[in-house]
């Protein structure tokens, strides 16, 4: 009795050590899956806080080493369907903004044979439906199938705002933003602001000042329309009649309220920066206040010391748009970008440009 108790307890023994082998192995092996999953998910994390920013500003060198840098990612050959379907949906992102949108379809159909509900290639059907208001429909379908429905708030933010729906649009960004990492943020906070702006405006702008407001970069046209509509700054000009854009270009370059040529000016339709924004206002201004002193206050007070630096970094006392950017500073029509820098080459939004030009009394 007593030798078969002791033989029990032996096997006991080594069933038990044999157990534990087992479990060990099992939980090193979750252990190690579970280190190649957050592996994986940094990847794409690391690659959709590349491609996010882009939608500010598509620059096509970053465009390029993106591209490079998800073609490394593939040669990888990971066997993961969700990781795969992922990666082909910021591709095909990345492609749309390339402008191939045959390939951006191509990486879609891809990503969703392999992994149905990523909320990366709803996204990504969503910027491919060129109608705001079927995109809209799609992109509340999707957010209730999504893992992440901030990143489709963000979708749905913008596209309220391109149908004029500015509250909800508001609503929808900030929802988005107190859940998603700081680059969304700093990519959409200008919509965002842009959309604030416009939020108390329906209905009470014309539609054609309503387009105005609503561009990311407005052009010298759109500046002199938007400033006979919203203010009544050129009526010393026109005496309240209406002018064509035409005709008030002619008289405002009599006034050099419109830059000559050699400072960043040739046409109307042409995109309008920030230094010519700064011109534009500060001659008005000066013109309008019957004060042509102002034009050359600031350069009359610099130039003539040696060795005289610019209080801004980016516009030098020589530049012939140092007076302007300087006033619309001083006088807070126009702010620094970063506290230092003006960013002269920076585009106007219609909105922006509307704040600015409300300030000139």
């Amino acid at each position: 009795m007593a030798a078969r108790i002791r033989q029990c307890l032996r096997l006991l023994a080594v069933i038990t050590c044999l157990l534990s082998t087992v479990s060990c192995a099992t939980l090193q092996q979750d252990t190690l899956n579970q280190t190649v999953d957050a592996a994986l998910e940094t990847d794409l994390a690391r690659l959709r806080e590349l491609i996010v920013p882009l939608d500010r500003n598509a620059d096509p060198l970053q465009m390029s080493l993106i591209r490079e840098r998800i073609k490394e990612m593939e040669s990888r050959n990971i066997q993961d369907s969700q990781y795969q379907a992922q990666l082909l949906a910021w591709s095909g992102r990345l492609y749309l903004l390339e402008g191939k949108r045959a390939e951006a379809e191509r990486r879609l159909a891809q990503a969703e044979r392999l992994s149905p509900a990523e909320t990366a290639s709803f996204v990504l059907a969503a910027r491919l439906e060129p109608d705001s208001t079927k995109r809209l429909e799609q992109l509340i379908l999707s957010a209730a199938r999504a893992e992440e429905p901030a990143l489709l708030d963000i979708e749905r933010a913008r596209t309220l705002a391109s149908l004029s729906r500015n509250q909800e649009a508001v609503a929808a960004f900030d929802s988005a933003f107190s859940r998603l990492p700081p680059v969304f943020r700093t990519t959409y906070g200008e919509e965002r602001e842009r959309a604030w702006q416009l939020k108390d405006m329906s209905g009470t702008t014309d539609a054609k000042t309503a387009e105005i407001l609503a561009k990311n970069s407005i052009s010298w046209r759109d500046a002199i329309e938007l400033t006979g509509s919203e203010t009544s700054l050129l009526q010393f000009i026109t005496g309240g009649d209406r002018w064509t854009p035409e005709r008030l270009e002619t008289a405002l370059r009599e006034r050099k309220i419109l830059p000559s040529a050699h400072t960043g000016y040739t046409a109307l339709d042409d995109p309008m920066p920030r230094r010519g924004a700064a011109w534009f206002i500060w001659h008005l201004h000066a013109a309008w206040k019957s004060r042509p002193a102002l034009t050359t206050r600031y350069s009359d007070r610099f130039r003539p010391v040696p060795g005289a630096k610019s209080p801004i970094s980016d516009v030098d006392i020589q530049d012939p748009w140092f007076d302007s950017v300087m006033g619309c500073v001083e006088w807070e029509f126009m702010a620094l970008s970063d506290g230092r820098n003006f960013n002269p080459e920076g585009t106007v939004g219609g909105s922006a440009f509307r704040t600015m030009i409300l300030r000139v009394k």
